[in-house]
């Protein structure tokens, strides 16, 4: 059999996740990353995906908390807010606001990093 990679190799193991045959080069490649090359980089699109999304889901938890801050501040400015809610808001504006943000650079980071491993790995077929 053949690495079904490099076609023109013949193949020393399996992908333990995809069982297709692989070279010695690739058998290596999954030694150190626990899967074939196809199989990582499908992985690592498929977790590039779900950066995108995170990155969505944080802006709008980012805004949806800026807008919270503004109406809190316009309340608490006009006096018309009760006390109750002044600690209420000050906690939870203290909290989401950085954790948004927090969560925002993470993420952006993570989607660097994973789109730096695929330029680095790409898949010569």
């Amino acid at each position: 059999m053949s690495c079904f990679i490099h076609k023109d190799i013949e193949s020393k193991s399996k992908c333990p996740i995809c069982q297709n045959e692989l070279c010695e080069s690739c058998e290596k490649f999954c030694d150190e990353y626990g899967a074939c090359p196809n199989c990582l980089n499908s992985q690592v699109v498929s977790m590039l995906e779900n950066t995108n999304r995170g990155i969505i889901y944080s802006i709008f938890s980012l805004i949806c908390s800026g807008l919270f801050l503004i109406l809190y501040l316009v309340d608490l400015l006009r006096g018309t807010m009760q006390k109750n809610f002044i600690i209420i808001g000050a906690i939870l504006v203290s909290i989401i606001l950085p954790v948004s943000i927090i969560l925002l650079v993470h993420t952006i980071k993570k989607k660097k990093e994973y789109k730096s491993f695929l330029n680095e790995n790409k898949i010569e077929k």
